[in-house]
């Protein structure tokens, strides 16, 4: 199924043919910046880790905590042996979740704004430590204004909870299944292109959020 439209172009957004709504959170509702985390891994290890990490390449370690076969602790120790350096966890904590950024108010304000239109959902390719971090840093950003997180959708569906990940055609069906979502009137919006192919590939429709394009800059 195509995308409903080339970002460049995309200034306001049909629901007529939409019953749903899967919203990706890194780089669609949060802000995020991998060359932070980056940055601090290297500083860590003594050398550019970029060739070991990135969004689009990554070794089994990241994978495996992503998807969760290893925790936090099995994790840590993973990267200390990979990357040949020691820290304390905490440095390692900080370091990782480096990337994590801010939540522009516009957006959860777009979502609640939404959710009284029709169900959305949130799918994220996630871990343990980045999990916390998002959690603790809409707390800190909103206190009690909008409640938590996961309060912002129907579902919340994490992929080191689901023992699976984007772009799997698997984990999309999962939750097609579980909400009894129609794909081709449920829209995936997403900001990594091989993850929207995966959506694609079960028959959702999609929205590619690339080329500086932001969710509250489309008039739902």
């Amino acid at each position: 199924m195509k995308p409903l439209a080339a970002p460049s172009d995309l200034t306001s957004m049909d629901l007529t043919s939409v019953d749903a709504i899967i919203f990706d959170l890194g780089g669609v509702i949060i802000e995020l910046d991998y060359g932070k985390t980056i940055a601090a891994l290297s500083q860590l290890a003594g050398f550019d880790v970029s060739q070991v990490y990135t969004q689009q390449r990554q070794t089994s370690l990241f994978s495996d905590f992503e998807t969760g076969a290893i925790g936090a602790a099995e994790f840590r120790d993973g990267l200390r042996s990979h990357l040949n350096f020691s820290a304390p966890d905490a440095d390692i904590d900080t370091a990782w979740n480096a990337l994590i950024l801010s939540y522009p108010k516009q957006r959860i304000e777009l979502l609640q704004s939404l959710r009284q239109r029709l169900p959305i959902y949130l799918l994220s390719n996630n871990n343990e430590l980045h999990l916390a971090r998002c959690e603790e840093l809409f707390e800190t950003t909103f206190g009690s204004t909008f409640g938590s997180l996961d309060d912002q959708f129907n579902r919340a569906y994490y992929s080191h909870q689901m023992g699976d990940r984007k772009p799997n055609a698997s984990i999309y069906q999962q939750v097609i299944d579980e909400q009894g979502l129609a794909p081709a009137r449920t829209l995936f919006v997403e900001d990594t292109a091989h993850n929207v192919d995966g959506a694609k590939g079960v028959g959702l429709q999609t929205l590619h959020i690339t080329n500086g394009l932001k969710i509250e800059d489309i008039c739902w």
